[in-house]
């Protein structure tokens, strides 16, 4: 890219122009490099250009040998600050911008500003298609109400499919530990009991019967349902999850070993569970 063009500075003097011009393209410089044999000043890209096409210096005419590029310094501070301190226009002054601002300004004004290409005077957005009759402020008001409402929709969406997942996950994996406990607990085996032989026998039979339940409780529920109902009120029944020493002092009890659980069923006169 070639320098500035001169007509763009406001307060140019002569003397500015002459002294700060690139010897190729006669405009202001703009990344200004010196060259070791004649100490001329260009712009970057006017001299890398040049040396492409000639090893010649463009002023002087001297031979560069090897890579001409190397022979290319940077300029003194001093030339650098009389250039930060020209004033010049706006890149965009063509589509309204009448900023005025120093050399060293000019690029950060030019990313941000108001009249780059495409950006709308209203809402300030580089893809906004002006029509007849449209409100920018109106639009994006409308615009940012749809996003809204999209969003809580994702977010309402996602948290239901997670509630779904988490709870067919849960109600899989305890179906998944049933059925694998049913297959590998065998029969209930009985750990200590003052029954009679009858009576251990009816237990046995429902506590293997009724092991089909997803959580203890309702294990624990339906064996006290059964024991009511087959050997008469007033039973009661432990699960645990390990071995538990139990007092005895209840007129009829049984302890035994189904799987990983251990029951603990009784006729209370008190119970007493030490862990």
């Amino acid at each position: 890219m070639a320098g500035y063009d001169s007509d763009r500075f406001v307060g140019l003097t002569q003397e500015d122009e002459h002294e700060l011009s690139c010897a190729i393209c006669k405009n202001i410089l703009l990344e200004p490099r010196v060259i070791q044999c004649c100490q001329q000043t260009f712009c970057n890209h006017c001299i890398t250009e040049w040396f492409k096409r000639s090893p010649l210096c463009p002023v002087c005419r001297h031979q560069m040998r090897g890579n001409a590029s190397a022979r290319l310094s940077r300029p003194s501070l001093i030339l650098n600050n009389r250039l930060k301190k020209l004033r010049i226009v706006c890149n965009h002054k063509e589509r309204g911008c009448q900023e005025v601002l120093t050399l060293d300004r000019l690029g950060s004004h030019s990313r941000s500003c108001p009249h780059r290409d495409g950006v709308c005077q209203e809402c300030w957005k580089s893809q906004c298609v002006r029509k007849s009759a449209r409100n920018c402020v109106t639009a994006l008001i409308d615009e940012n109400r749809t996003l809204s409402a999209q969003a809580s929709d994702l977010v309402n969406t996602s948290a239901f499919a997670s509630a779904q997942h988490y709870l067919f996950t849960r109600n899989e994996r305890r179906g998944q530990n049933q059925r694998q406990g049913n297959n590998n607990a065998g029969n209930p085996e009985i750990i200590a009991s003052n029954l009679t032989q009858e009576q251990r026998q009816q237990v046995v039979a429902i506590v293997a019967r009724v092991r089909s339940g997803y959580s203890v409780a309702t294990m624990r529920r339906d064996v006290i349902k059964e024991l009511n109902r087959v050997l008469g009120a007033g039973w009661k029944c432990c699960i645990y999850f390990k071995s538990t020493n139990t007092s005895r002092r209840n007129t009829s009890w049984i302890k035994l070993k189904y799987g990983h659980l251990v029951y603990f069923i009784y006729r209370p006169i008190q119970l007493q569970q030490h862990l």
